[in-house]
C-alpha cells in the first residue's frame, strides 16, 4: 500500500489557488498532484476561505485536549503564584514582628535591670 503524501500549508495553497483562478476541475487538479480525493481539494478550499492560510495548516490528531482541563490547570497555576506571593509577604510580616518582639524583650531587660539598680521591686503579672 503506497503511503499518501503529505502537502506543506504552502503547496495546499498553490492547489486551492489554483483551483479557484483557472476552470480546471478538482478531478484534473487530484490527478496532476497525486492526490487520491477530490474531496480533500473541495475540504482545503473550505479551510482556506473560513480560516486563511491558517486552515491550510495540519490539524493535531487524536484524542482533543479537554480545554476545561486546560483552563483548570490555568487557574491552579495563578492561584499557586498568588499563594506564594502572600506567603512570602506574611514570612515578611512575621520577620518585622520577631524584630519588633525581640526589640521589646531588649528594652524591657534593660527596664529592669534599671530597676534592679534603683532596688524598686516589680511583681510580673503572668
Amino acid at each position: 500500500m503506497a503511503k499518501t503524501k503529505l502537502f506543506t500549508a504552502d503547496e495546499k495553497m498553490k492547489i486551492v489557488n489554483e483551483f479557484l483562478s483557472s476552470d480546471i476541475s478538482a478531478k484534473k487538479l487530484a490527478e496532476k498532484y497525486n492526490i487520491k480525493q477530490t474531496c480533500t481539494i473541495y475540504q482545503w478550499q473550505n479551510r482556506y476561505i473560513t480560516s486563511g492560510i491558517s486552515g491550510l495548516f495540519d490539524q493535531k490528531r487524536g484524542r482533543k485536549f479537554n480545554i476545561d482541563k486546560q483552563n483548570n490547570f490555568e487557574n491552579i497555576k495563578q492561584e499557586l503564584n498568588f499563594l506564594r506571593k502572600e506567603m512570602q509577604n506574611k514570612n515578611k510580616e512575621n520577620r518585622e514582628l520577631i524584630n519588633k518582639v525581640e526589640i521589646m524583650e531588649k528594652f524591657t531587660a534593660s527596664l529592669v535591670k534599671d530597676l534592679k539598680k534603683q532596688k524598686i521591686n516589680i511583681e510580673f503579672i503572668k
